[in-house]
Order: structure tokens, then C-alpha cells, then sequence
């Protein structure tokens, strides 16, 4: 511990020795250690040097959210244990200790060798309490990065490590998702005056930083989307989705079934969504004839331009709206294919019109007699 002022003014020997005091507290159990006898740090000789590994950081919420995060099976509960936030990675024996800014430390001696004792290589995110270390996260394991992989996998591989050591000094942050168990343990904390609780999304990432300024979970667009198309009652038929890049890019197609559907096609829904900041979230509409693959798709909404802070709060209204304007893409589109129903062309126009769709590449080549057959046919 360093030396500070935390009084700005004099005061007399009680009321200065009731503020030492209430310092001191609060720094040990953040696992600060006073002096010799406080406890035990293992160095490396490296500490300060940068780790290249950033933790992910919180977001507060407000009173009017609280219900929803503990109604919301998709997002545990944990207690906040208000230590101090530390990273510990095991490469082979060596373990070093890793800040919220992404410098190494010193790590406590017991954490050090409970560490030491697993038999994998990893990097675990915790809080460190005095001598004791409680872990909620995985970022990777015997050098495969994890991060990427939603927060339940993560959760589950950690706990295959950390539950079979009964003694160690590092321990897993209980967790619920159960609306019920919430509500008991918040109201027990409460009662008890401990720290705040802290929600996790069973199906997010790890991303550096506050996790709301980060992309739009792939899993969270597709869910509002399949909501709002609910919600105006619209059902979902066949769903095609792909990820590619490492799973930074997600495509997806939605077949659109609605009471008025015509007989010889239907409306789809394209979706697509980056992590890399290669596109913005967008959905499209289009539409598919029933008696061949192709797909037409045009006008399309984007949701956002970029990924703002409060993206993820704010993408419900965002669907909504984007969706109200995808819908007048679907009845301008039903329009102009009644207006091509009514539209006779002979022979020699429908010729013409292959040679111009090859002209501007609509059409290869190689799909010119393929292309004919179909029209001869439907004559």
C-alpha cells in the first residue's frame, strides 16, 4: 500500500483513526497488503510489462433493467465479490498475474501454486480477495482461444478444471439462471449488505472492453428478428444461416409464410451481421419462386452504422423501425411481380431479354440454353 491523503482537513484522533481503519479494510480485502506480515506475493520480475490481454470490462444498469436481467433465462447471476480484478495465465510452471489494464503482477503465493497445480495451460478472469482467488470466466485453454465461443462453453470447460481441486485457493463464482434462484440471492445479498450482483449472457463472447460497445451478437440479431416477425404476425418458415471468418461474419434467409401468401412465390428475409466491422447489421427483403432456387433480394435496411455503446438496448426499437420499412419493400415488391403476371412477351422479346441479362452479367453464358429450356417449356 501507498501512502495518500484521504482527509483534506484536520480532525481530531478518533475520527482520523476511524478513517485509517476504514482504508485499510477496503484495500486488503481487495488483496492489498499492508506491510511484511500482510499477504505474501509471488513476482516474476516482469511485473509492468504489457500482457497483451485485456479483460472485459461492466456495464451498469438501472433499477427499471433489473427485472428483466432477472427474469431472463439467458443471463446468470453472480455475486461481485469487489476484490481486485485479476487475470492469471498458466503457460507450462510459469503463472503470471494480469491487471485490468493489461500489465503483468504480482500474484499472492497461495493463488500462484493453486494455479501451478492444473494440469492445463489457460488464461482464467476473477477477482482476487486477499489470499484467495474466485474465477467466473475462461479466455483460453492449453493454447486454444475460447473468446469467441459463448460465455456457457466457457463456463463449463472452466469448471471441469477449477471443481476438482477442493482445496485450492481458487474457487468458481456460483451462478444461476434460474429467475427464482435469482430473486433469492439478490434479496439474501441485499440483506446482508454485500456488493452489488453482476449479470452474464449465457450465449455472448468475451470481448475486451465494456461488452456493449461491441458488435451485435450474431444469436441476439436473429432473436429480435424472429420477434418482430411474431409480433407482426408473421411465422417463420425454412432458416438457412452460415458463419464464415472465424465466425466474425454471420448470413442468414428466412422464409417469410403470411395468410395472403401467393401461389407461385414467397417473401424471404436476408439477414447479416459482422463482429470485423466489414458491413453493419442489416436485414433485406426479397423473394423466392417456388418452381426454381433463384433468390431476389433488394432494398436493403440497415440497422445501425456502426456499433454504438448502447447498440444491444437499443436494437429491439431498431428491428421494429427497420422492419416497418422492409414491409413497404414486400408490397412494392408484390406489386411490381403482379405487374409482371400482366405483362405478355413473345417469343423474340423473351430472346432479347436473355441476351441483355448476359450483357450486364445478370445471366452467364453457360446458362443461356438452361435459361431458354425453362422459357420454352412455359409456353
Amino acid at each position: 500500500m501507498s501512502t495518500g491523503l484521504k482527509i483534506s482537513t484536520p480532525v481530531d484522533y478518533e475520527t482520523a483513526q476511524l478513517v485509517f481503519n476504514q482504508s485499510v479494510e477496503e484495500k486488503t480485502v481487495k488483496g492489498y497488503t499492508p506491510g511484511e506480515d500482510g499477504t505474501p506475493y509471488r513476482r516474476t520480475g516482469k511485473e509492468a510489462q504489457i500482457s497483451g490481454i485485456h479483460c472485459q470490462l461492466l456495464n451498469p444498469i438501472n433499477g427499471d433493467q433489473l427485472d428483466s436481467f432477472l427474469d431472463d433465462p439467458l443471463y446468470c447471476l453472480q455475486e461481485n465479490f469487489d476484490g481486485r480484478r485479476l487475470l492469471i495465465r498458466k503457460d507450462g510452471r510459469t503463472v503470471t498475474g494480469i491487471n485490468r489494464f493489461g500489465l503483468i503482477v504480482a500474484l499472492p503465493g497461495t493463488i500462484a501454486a493453486s494455479a501451478q497445480s492444473f494440469a492445463c495451460d489457460l488464461v482464467m478472469d476473477g477477482e482476487a480477495v486477499g489470499d484467495q482467488f474466485y474465477t467466473f470466466d475462461l479466455l483460453t485453454l492449453n493454447g486454444t482461444d475460447l473468446r469467441h465461443l459463448s460465455y456457457q462453453y466457457r463456463c463449463f470447460e472452466l469448471m471441469e478444471i477449477v471443481l476438482p481441486k477442493r482445496k485450492s485457493a481458487i474457487r468458481i463464482v456460483p451462478s444461476t439462471t434460474l429467475p427464482g434462484q435469482k430473486r433469492e440471492i439478490l434479496e439474501r445479498l441485499r440483506a446482508a449488505n454485500r456488493e452489488d450482483v453482476v449479470f452474464r449472457r449465457f450465449d455472448a463472447p468475451y470481448t475486451a472492453g465494456r461488452p456493449a460497445s461491441g458488435p451485435i451478437p450474431h444469436i441476439e440479431l436473429v432473436r429480435q428478428v424472429e420477434q418482430t416477425l411474431k409480433f407482426n404476425r408473421l411465422v417463420v418458415g425454412t432458416q438457412a444461416r452460415s458463419l464464415s471468418h472465424d465466425n466474425a461474419r454471420c448470413f442468414g434467409l428466412m422464409e417469410i409464410q403470411r395468410s395472403e401468401s401467393d401461389e407461385d412465390y414467397c417473401w424471404v428475409l436476408g439477414l447479416r451481421n459482422s463482429h470485423d466491422k466489414t458491413f453493419p447489421a442489416g436485414i433485406v427483403a426479397g423473394s423466392q419462386v417456388f418452381c426454381c432456387d433463384n433468390l431476389a433480394f433488394s432494398g436493403e435496411v440497415k440497422l445501425a452504422r456502426k456499433h454504438t455503446r448502447f447498440i444491444t438496448r437499443d436494437l429491439p426499437r431498431l428491428v421494429q423501425t427497420a422492419f416497418g420499412k422492409l414491409m413497404d419493400r414486400w408490397h412494392h415488391q408484390d406489386v411490381r411481380l403482379a405487374s409482371y403476371k400482366l405483362t405478355d412477351i413473345n417469343d423474340a422479346c423473351a430472346h432479347d431479354l436473355v441476351i441483355r441479362a448476359c450483357d450486364v452479367g445478370v445471366c452467364p453464358n453457360r446458362h443461356i440454353p438452361q435459361v431458354l429450356q425453362h422459357w420454352r417449356k412455359s409456353l
